[in-house]
């Protein structure tokens, strides 16, 4: 944006119009479009297409989940770089966020939330994006925190990721359940929503309390995963129903546009159309101190 003696370029200006295109039509103040430009820069986001599309992408998402631009852009940046997002699917998966947001309990930002939480040990099983975000609402619908939810997740595509490695006990346990720790290993990688179906199916035909002598559905959880995600896990199981109508709302087409759409219900507000029009008076304000200057 500036030449090697620091004067701006045309580039600069460029991209200064393609931020007051957007003021004129977004209600989001015109210098929160260009933060969230130079922050997208920052992060790594190149070329001109690419950061225009971005930041709008991310505005839009952020009036549809009414939280501030700043750290949707900056979660949305995070989230694309973990699940290896393409820039131009950002608003495909914001549509499939809105989604979950408009048709279950949980709230858009505790999802990006559980995400950003989840995304290293995502990396290690097959699992894509859409399929995390129905997998952190559905433990949100049933009452989990952001934090907890995480938290038991990360243990269980740790430790199903890797069940070669683990110690005897979950080795043993496994074979409790009918099953083989190679077999959950590939399964892991390959799908790793099937994978833990698989072990949900083998827990659900235990009893919930176990006879003298017998493995119980909270035994086989704590040995698999600790018991402090025993509270958690089970929420999974006692919601699959809700859990597979998350998924298929995730991966639903009818989810196309829904952020555009929300995010338009918005703008028509009062409130959205003064800060258009505030917007609109700010550009106003600059092109005329610029006239002035000389």
């Amino acid at each position: 944006a500036r030449d090697s003696s620091g004067q701006l370029t045309s580039t600069y200006y460029e991209m200064r119009g393609e931020i007051q295109n957007m003021a004129r039509t977004l209600p989001v103040a015109t210098t929160d479009l260009a933060r969230l430009m130079e922050g997208a820069a920052k992060m790594g986001i190149k070329g001109k297409q690419e950061l225009s599309s971005f930041t709008k992408d991310t505005a839009i998402t952020a009036i549809a989940f009414d939280l501030p631009a700043d750290q949707v852009a900056e979660d949305m940046a995070k989230i694309a770089n973990m699940y290896k997002i393409p820039i131009p699917a950002i608003r495909s998966f914001g549509d499939a966020l809105n989604w979950l947001d408009d048709d279950a309990l949980a709230s858009g930002g505790d999802i990006m939330t559980f995400m950003k939480n989840v995304g290293g040990t995502a990396s290690i099983v097959k699992i894509s994006a859409r399929e995390t975000a129905a997998l952190g609402s559905t433990l949100l619908s049933a009452g989990e925190k952001a934090e907890t939810a995480s938290t038991a997740i990360n243990a269980v595509f740790s430790k199903l990721g890797a069940a070669n490695t683990q110690v005897k006990p979950f080795r043993a346990m496994v074979d409790d359940l009918g099953l083989s720790t190679a077999e959950l290993e590939r399964m892991m990688q390959t799908d790793a929503v099937a994978g833990i179906n698989t072990v949900m199916d083998a827990i659900q035909k235990l009893p919930v309390i176990a006879k003298q002598g017998e493995i119980s559905q909270i035994d086989a959880v704590a040995t698999l995963f600790g018991a402090e995600h025993w509270d958690t896990f089970s929420k999974l199981i006692q919601n699959r129903g809700e859990m597979t109508r998350q998924l298929g709302l995730a991966n639903s087409a009818e989810s196309s546009g829904s952020m555009a759409r929300e995010a338009a219900a918005r703008t028509d507000t009062l409130s959205g159309q003064k800060q258009i029009a505030a917007n609109r008076f700010s550009e106003l304000t600059s092109t005329l101190g610029e006239t002035l200057v000389p």
